[in-house]
């Protein structure tokens, strides 16, 4: 009896231990502060989560995207401590979602370190916009704080003092206009490849200062309808987009209530001080609050793709910005589902917890035949 009882315990205690590894080995993970989700040979890029754009609802799309860059071969680092030139002295490519929160805006030693760091050359900058809905924390609060850094690094590309509503191409409401034109330039056609529908969240349009010296309001044009050197228009509303002004401040190259297919994400090249990097700007949110661009289904609208513009944007802007030519591993883009998506796959993983099962079995086969 006693040798019975013995081996019941022993079953249930293996058993256990198993139901418990299983269980950690499952638990979602993220990069987080200056950890890096692995080494990569194609170039480092930072994405700053220290500006109140980190949204925990939205954390498997933005692990998504890092899982994807780090198959291609880059390596990818999320921040939560500020900018500076030591974090930024070993980047090759930053990403700056929104600022949201009055008390999470940049610092001018931040603008400063970006600036330094992006106008040295070879560099990759994405800046994220918002409409200028009037709240708490968002509005002007973000155009404020993007423009300052978009100024800093030179752009000819600004995030109008508006918003963007579409009744016909949108996700469950017209402030989630779904943009579905992508630019025809020959030149951006693997960045816009496969795109068709992008979900941009509470956006807002963008337009050109076609200056030598551009600035908030310098010369503005709509990119709709003008072209600036080395600018490419990469997305664009539909052709229902239409203007709808939130605030006291009027949009500089465009009216109240005008529609059209206003320009939703552009791309410069030869930017910056030494004409060697590359800028993306976009209407709305690339990662975190609101809602990311990389949706595939929302709202019951399923076929999104913002995932591979995204993708593929940072792909050809790390690549164009490089100061040789870099080769990154060809991979397939999965489709983010879940509310947590898992960290990199670990093939040792597999392999642990496959023996450890066939162990289990062994035990009780053995157990039950010495009943």
């Amino acid at each position: 009896m006693r040798n019975k009882e013995m081996r019941k315990a022993t079953l249930a205690v293996v058993t256990a231990v198993l139901m418990a590894s299983l269980l950690v080995f499952s638990v979602p993970t993220i990069a987080v502060a200056s950890t890096s989700s692995a080494a990569g040979d194609m170039g480092t890029i930072l994405i700053d989560y220290s500006h109140g754009s980190y949204k925990a609802s939205a954390e498997y799309l933005d692990q998504w995207l890092a899982d994807n860059l780090t198959l291609m071969g880059f390596e990818v680092i999320f921040l939560w401590g500020g900018l500076n030139s030591t974090i930024l002295a070993n980047a090759d490519g930053l990403i700056l979602p929104k600022v949201w929160g009055t008390e999470n805006g940049y610092l001018a030693a931040e603008v400063t370190a970006v600036s330094d760091w992006f106008n040295a050359g070879n560099k990759f900058l994405w800046i994220g916009g918002e409409s200028d809905f009037v709240e708490a924390g968002g509005g002007q609060v973000v155009l404020d704080n993007q423009t300052l850094m978009l100024e800093a690094v030179g752009s000819h590309v600004y995030l109008e003092p508006t918003a963007v509503q579409d009744p016909a191409s949108y996700a469950g409401a017209a402030y989630r206009p779904i943009a579905n034109i992508t630019g025809t330039s020959p030149f951006i056609a693997s960045v816009v490849n496969g795109v068709t529908d992008v979900l941009v969240h509470s956006p807002t349009c963008l337009y050109g200062s076609d200056s030598a010296t551009p600035g908030e309001g310098v010369s503005p044009v709509a990119l709709e309808t003008n072209s600036i050197d080395n600018v490419y228009v990469l997305l664009q509303f539909s052709n229902n987009g239409t203007i709808v002004d939130s605030d006291l401040t009027a949009p500089y190259a465009h009216t109240n209530g005008q529609v059209g297919a206003f320009a939703a994400m552009t791309m410069e090249v030869e930017a910056g001080d030494d004409g060697s990097g590359v800028i993306v700007v976009s209407g709305g949110n690339v990662i975190g609050h609101y809602w990311p661009m990389m949706e595939d289904t929302y709202a019951g609208v399923e076929g999104l793709n913002g995932l591979y513009l995204v993708r593929q944007a940072i792909d050809f802007g790390m690549k164009t910005a490089a100061p040789e030519p870099i080769t990154t591993t060809p991979t397939t883009p999965t489709t983010p589902t879940g509310t947590v998506e898992p960290g990199p796959f670990d093939p040792m993983l597999l392999a642990v917890i496959g023996i450890g099962v066939v162990i289990v079995i062994i035990i009780v086969v053995l157990v039950v035949r010495r009943k």
